[in-house]
């Protein structure tokens, strides 16, 4: 059964869990994986930050005009 360097060392600055991962025989995969996800939660979260400012934009404009129509 593996162990986690993290339970039979104290924990490393800047050592990821790839990194721990990777130092054990067998499991590229899993680090393959990690990298992977961690990746594309970066992307996902990029483009909901992205859709975040569109959305507060578009409420903004919408403000605008609703004034606009109002002193009209």
């Amino acid at each position: 059964m593996p162990i986690l360097l993290r339970f039979v060392f104290p924990p490393l600055r800047g050592v990821t869990v790839a990194e721990e991962l990777e130092a054990m025989p067998g499991v590229t995969v899993a680090v393959r994986t990690t990298e992977f996800l961690n990746e594309t939660l970066w992307k996902d979260d990029w483009r909901l930050q992205k859709l975040q400012n569109l959305e507060m934009d578009a409420d903004e404009r919408a403000f605008q005009k609703e004034r606009f129509i109002e002193k009209i």
